[in-house]
């Protein structure tokens, strides 16, 4: 097979690949880890390096204080594109008497809409610049119990949590009186996150809204480390059926989904801890 250069090609090559189930869970546990990355960009990365835990183009490393080794790997993303006035910079003298010219860029089109085509790098290809001081960001890490979890997931959810015992309203999301507050959890987020994507997708074929809201509870589920093992995806035959374009709007309403629940409970945990703190 020749070589693939663009972006295009490398999405047709990986949507196919994670047309089965097995594939297609490996790359939701990655793509977790990039939950606010673009859908495309995801998987572009998972693509070119599985292994990839951090991702940034030269510059923005180098924002961080890091340098990118020799020949490192390299993962070629989607960027923004923004058209500038560049015909009217391209050529002008600066006030050292040198010529300006705009630097060259690959534009690529999806959808009808340009991208840039960026060169980034895994961290575990760059090292650390001990001669350039960066200010540290502070990264809040979670240490709420799972009945504080619970407390939130009760607090943000749009419809009522009852135990499977009471009487079952339309809507209801049910919990089980035998199951661990673990596993009801992972219960709470998989009915939640099905009721939250059916109420915005309105499909003919329900199969494909189930299949979203199953990979949205997936991606939830796995971001805060509760089970998965309850999420099945025998509908994927209907996403390999879709065309190219149609597979990444549905990938990229679910990654929004997904990153608008997981910003969701992670604003509400941090403000509960700052509270009782």
């Amino acid at each position: 097979m020749g070589m693939i250069y663009s972006n295009y090609d490398r999405l047709k090559m990986i949507t196919k690949k994670i047309c089965n189930e097995k594939e297609y869970i490996n790359f939701l546990k990655f793509s977790s880890k990039f939950y606010d990355q673009d859908y495309k960009n995801q998987l572009l990365i998972y693509l070119q390096y599985p292994g990839a835990t951090k991702v940034n183009t030269f510059t923005d490393w180098k924002k961080e204080g890091r340098n990118v080794k020799k020949n490192p790997r390299k993962i070629f993303l989607y960027g923004y594109y923004r058209r500038k006035k560049d015909d009217l910079l391209n050529g002008q003298i600066d006030i050292e008497g040198n010529q300006k010219n705009k630097r060259k860029e690959t534009i690529e089109y999806f959808n009808g809409l340009p991208y840039r085509k960026t060169c980034n790098y895994d961290i575990e290809d760059t090292y650390l610049d001990r001669n350039k001081k960066v200010k540290n960001k502070f990264e809040f890490q979670f240490c709420c119990s799972e009945q504080e979890f619970m407390d939130c997931l009760m607090q943000i959810s749009s419809t009522k949590i009852i135990e499977e015992k009471d009487d079952k309203i339309m809507g209801d999301i049910s919990i089980c009186s035998n199951l661990s507050l673990h596993q009801n959890i992972s219960l709470v987020i998989h009915q939640m996150c099905h009721f939250i994507v059916g109420k915005k997708l309105d499909f003919d074929n329900k199969r494909l809204e189930k299949f979203a809201g199953e990979t949205v509870g997936f991606l939830v589920a796995n971001y805060f480390g509760f089970d998965i093992s309850i999420y099945k995806f025998t509908e994927i035959s209907e996403f390999k059926e879709l065309k190219l374009e149609n597979k990444i709007d549905l990938g990229t309403f679910i990654q929004r989904e997904s990153k608008e629940i997981i910003n969701m409970i992670s604003e509400r945990i941090k403000n509960k801890e700052q509270i009782c703190a």
